[in-house]
């Protein structure tokens, strides 16, 4: 195996945004939770967002980089089965976290906002 600039250049992005995401959605679970302000119904939408893509970059990216190192599937039969499983069922989930955020925002910003207005005046 050679090392390769190109190499080198897809494996510090592919880290970099794997503790990017780490750091990040970590930090967001723990503001949700630490500030009561935050605990709302609609930021709940926003942690399932966040833990999904957080579980996927724990469990995805490292086998996604070994590989691309590699250039083989080294992780065995039963993980080639279960990793493609996983990243497709977290990335719904993900998803499936962001649509429910925009429909939550659609209703907000198309019924409850108008109402308010209405009621101040």
């Amino acid at each position: 195996m050679s090392i390769t600039f190109s190499l080198v250049i897809k494996l510090v992005t592919l880290w970099g945004m794997v503790i990017t995401s780490l750091l990040g959605n970590s930090y967001l679970v723990y503001s949700v939770f630490s500030e009561h302000d935050l605990q709302a119904a609609a930021n709940t939408f926003i942690v399932s967002l966040s833990v999904a893509d957080f579980t996927q970059t724990l469990l995805i990216a490292p086998t996604t980089a070994i590989a691309l190192i590699r250039d083989e599937w080294v992780f065995g039969t039963t993980l080639c089965y279960v990793e493609p499983y996983l990243n497709v069922f977290l990335k719904s989930a993900a998803l499936s976290s962001a649509a429910t955020i925009a429909l939550d925002r659609l209703v907000f910003n198309s019924y409850i906002i108008p109402d308010l207005r209405e009621i101040q005046t």
